[in-house]
């Protein structure tokens, strides 16, 4: 990302639809360290130069399949897209995946104490391993 903060638009302003010039873009911008970091995360974890132990592959399914759970079209597409460039084998699959992990919520339970009579029941995604 170009440190001129004007000139650059991030993956968040790109994703939330923020326009250059709008009051939240302005407000955004002026937390320059905040945005270069959101950036620079984004960058290293999707597209690191050295992915290491964590395959290319698996970050972009990880990635792909947490925006298709939030269910946000723009973000689901550009995730599911960035997996389609490396694996695009495992779109298929993820989208199975995302069809049995599709739920309404938020549902869970509190560790047992006080919180414990807000917890709500749901039903738990399992995926098998091969997959």
């Amino acid at each position: 990302m170009v440190h001129n903060s004007a000139v650059t638009q991030t993956i968040i302003e790109q994703l939330a639809g923020i326009e250059p010039d709008s009051p939240v873009a302005k407000n955004y911008q002026r937390r320059a360290i905040a945005r270069e970091q959101a950036e620079l995360s984004y960058q290293l974890l999707l597209h690191p130069q050295a992915p290491g132990s964590v395959s290319l592959e698996e970050r972009r399914v990880i990635a792909a399949f947490v925006a298709g759970l939030y269910e946000e079209p723009a973000t689901r597409r550009h995730y599911v897209g960035l997996l389609q460039d490396v694996a695009p084998a495992f779109v298929h699959s993820l989208e199975q995946i995302l069809q049995q992990a599709s739920t309404h919520g938020p549902w869970g339970a509190y560790p047992q104490g006080p919180l414990s009579v807000e917890d709500v029941g749901g039903t738990p995604c399992t995926a098998p391993p091969s997959r």
